[in-house]
């Protein structure tokens, strides 16, 4: 069974895979994306956790799940070489002169 720690480092694993390739295009922490990269976060957490609790990628219905992350990462490696733009905005602010600037935020959260 998955607990929501399994859940939790699945998305946040994936996030983080993302975010790597999301560094090609911009610099500051990501503030805004579209839909698209949420779908494709989820798809390659969903892989992860499927193999958690076990499934065969070679059998039926399973062989989806990773079809889809495989096609999530193809994305992913389409966007770090620039041959897909999608909407993200990174935080580019700079405060020059001033003290740090302290925020809080639960993790990316696709």
């Amino acid at each position: 069974m998955l607990t929501d720690a399994d859940k939790t480092s699945a998305i946040g694993a994936a996030s983080d895979e993302a975010y790597g390739c999301f560094r090609s295009r911009g610099q500051g922490a990501l503030i805004a994306w579209d839909t698209t990269v949420t779908k494709m976060v989820c798809q390659i957490a969903a892989y992860e956790l499927m193999c958690i609790a076990g499934f065969n990628p070679n059998a039926g219905a399973d062989r989806n799940y990773l079809d889809r992350a495989l096609a999530a990462r193809k994305w992913l490696s389409q966007v770090s070489k620039g041959e897909i733009t999608p909407a993200i905005t990174f935080d580019t602010s700079k405060a020059i002169g001033s003290a740090p600037q302290v925020r809080s935020r639960t993790r990316i959260g696709w």
